[in-house]
């Protein structure tokens, strides 16, 4: 029996092109719904009319779309997010992209299909318009962690550009001038803006940039375990590896002790987001602290006024961060 994934191929349009034709909608240019009305009769799919009749009416189900689940820092976030939506009757369904476009396009695809109540974004992607614009179209969404500048789409974050250059400034006060980055996945919006910080923090201080000191990483242990090994194999050895998160950092951490080296003393290692973990590493790991909690609590607020077609006064909210100094990032150096 055909499904709407085979219409959607035959057809060469997305499933939610092809649910827009099935209900009847206006928004479908001509060539497309004939197009997609000859794969409907060449396939013999009769499309069912009580999931479009469920999909007209309200879901009560929230999507949060994220990059990775398996990411301990989401934990308070997910919580702050649920803390608001069950006491407003709404469920959620947590999507993970693990930052493949494919897997992106196939919940954006769901979503438009399902006609679901509302979207919590996560660090939005270089192609953040078009993504964006596409689940806005359908339903309410909202952005978490990153700030665009559309009063349309609203957002709650931190300013990560502020915290990057915090951090890596909190290093050159420490005598430290050769200091590595080991970025996030570079086609995510919030990776730009805290390699943008730690370059800004540079100037600053009229230390050069070397290129051969930013490496990208991603979001895992492992990113940064392979980074930092990179790193490592330097003639010169960065003073410290600034990991543009947690996890990252972590990893970091564990590849120049295994190369022998100590850290803080020979090398010192930040991070950023402050997850629990980052509380347990030998030696604790110096890093930013995110009110992930608040996010999400705000986020979901945010999202119940556009379900309920409410005026949002100011729909971009920045929350403060904050440094956490810990053991990892080592004491004032002398003659660096």
């Amino acid at each position: 029996m055909a499904t709407i994934h085979d219409v959607a191929k035959l057809a060469n349009v997305s499933i939610a092109t092809v649910s827009r034709v099935t209900s009847n909608e206006n928004n479908v240019n001509e060539k497309t719904k004939e197009r997609v009305m000859k794969a409907m009769e060449e396939l013999g799919y009769k499309p069912n009319s009580a999931a479009r009749t469920l999909r007209m009416a309200q879901s009560n189900i929230i999507v949060v779309l994220m990059i990775n689940i398996k990411n301990p820092f989401f934990a308070e976030f997910i919580r702050g997010i649920e803390d608001v939506a069950r006491e407003a009757g709404y469920y959620l369904l947590i999507g993970s992209t693990d930052g493949e476009a494919d897997k992106e396009k196939e919940y954006i695809d769901l979503i438009l299909e399902n006609r679901v109540d509302g979207v919590i974004l996560t660090t939005a992607g270089i192609d953040v318009n078009s993504t964006i614009e596409k689940i806005h179209q359908n339903s309410p969404i909202v952005l978490a962690f990153d700030y665009i500048p559309d009063p349309d789409i609203p957002s709650i974050s931190i300013d990560n550009e502020s915290a990057s250059r915090k951090i890596t400034n909190h290093l050159i006060s420490l005598g430290h001038r050769r200091i590595a980055h080991i970025t996030g996945d570079m086609r995510r919006l919030q990776s730009q803006t805290r390699l943008s910080g730690y370059k800004q923090a540079l100037y600053q201080h009229g230390i050069p940039v070397e290129e051969s000191l930013i490496q990208e990483g991603g979001y895992q242990f492992e990113d940064g375990y392979l980074a930092a090994q990179k790193l490592l194999s330097f003639e010169k050895l960065p003073a410290a590896i600034y990991g543009g998160n947690d996890n990252v950092a972590i990893g970091a951490l564990k590849a120049v002790q295994d190369a022998g080296l100590r850290v803080p003393e020979d090398i010192a290692v930040v991070g950023f987001d402050d997850v629990e973990m980052s509380s347990f590493t030998t030696p604790r790991l110096t890093t930013i602290h995110q009110p992930r909690f608040e996010i999400g609590k705000r986020a979901m607020e945010f999202l119940l006024k556009k379900i309920k077609q409410e005026k949002i006064d100011r729909p971009h909210i920045i929350l403060e961060d904050h440094l956490v100094v810990r053991e990892s990032c080592g004491e004032k150096l002398k003659g660096e």
